[in-house]
């Protein structure tokens, strides 16, 4: 790699409607945490690409090893820290590339993550209520509107939402399983990561930015400077779903 390694790094480990993407904008409106995005969500891999500048297609150790570069710098702040969110169906895809490509010396998962970013903390960012989870995450698949920001335009949904079992009880499941799967690596891993939640994060952003920011080893008063730009989605559908489902759970006898 061309780009020169973190001084640290915070690697946010999540699962969909768990708060991450207010978490990552917080942190990144410190100025110092990092710019964390989810550079290796596979869905993305060619907007960013074309933000990188590089060649669409550009497949094996050298292609790889430039979107790294790319990757480093756009989410690395002038002090050199680099923050990123991953979540679970990305992860092992991401270790998969580094060692395929060379990108990093073959060793445990997290011996290889720190090869590339450097001295690396884990934050993993879990939502107590997976039901409200499920049903938060099946609503953004049918409306298409996964965040809404204050002062922005809102976006227009892509269809009403509709209450489905089915598909919210299949979402519980895979929550769960990647919870699971998430605890299993850390595990692996030999990593006590920094145990964070959507609750937490809903009743006091800059407290839980503020122990971020400590386990990096930064200033943490800047915590208190900044304010969540993200619209709460959460509304009276949302409870009614949450009854339902629970009253069909019964019904179905526990399915």
């Amino acid at each position: 790699m061309a780009v020169q390694t973190p001084t640290r790094s915070c690697i946010l480990c999540a699962t969909p409607r768990t708060g991450s993407t207010l978490l990552c904008a917080l942190l990144a409106a410190t100025g110092m945490a990092g710019r964390p995005e989810s550079y290796f969500r596979k869905e993305d891999a060619a907007k960013w690409t074309a933000r990188f500048g590089l060649p669409a297609g550009g497949d094996g150790a050298a292609g790889f090893g430039a979107f790294l570069d790319g990757v480093l710098s756009a989410g690395t702040s002038p002090n050199g820290v680099f923050s990123m969110r991953i979540m679970w169906g990305s992860m092992e895809e991401l270790t998969e590339a580094l060692a395929a490509t060379g990108a990093a010396r073959p060793g445990t998962e997290a011996e290889m993550l720190r090869q590339v970013f450097g001295p690396a903390h884990f934050v993993w960012l879990r939502r107590l209520d997976t039901l409200a989870q499920a049903i938060s995450w099946a609503r953004a698949e049918q409306t298409r509107v996964w965040h809404r920001l204050e002062g922005a335009a809102a976006e227009a949904p892509a269809a009403s939402p509709a209450y489905a079992f089915d598909r919210i009880h299949d979402l519980t499941r895979t929550i769960q399983a990647h919870n699971e799967a998430w605890q299993a690596w850390f595990d692996r891993n030999g990593i006590v990561p920094l145990s964070l939640t959507y609750e937490e994060l809903d009743e006091d952003a800059p407290a839980t930015v503020h122990r971020v920011l400590d386990a990096l080893g930064l200033d943490a008063a800047k915590a208190d400077t900044i304010r969540p730009r993200n619209i709460r989605m959460a509304d009276e559908i949302s409870l009614d779903w949450a009854a339902q489902y629970r009253r069909d759970l019964a019904t179905r006898g526990g399915a």
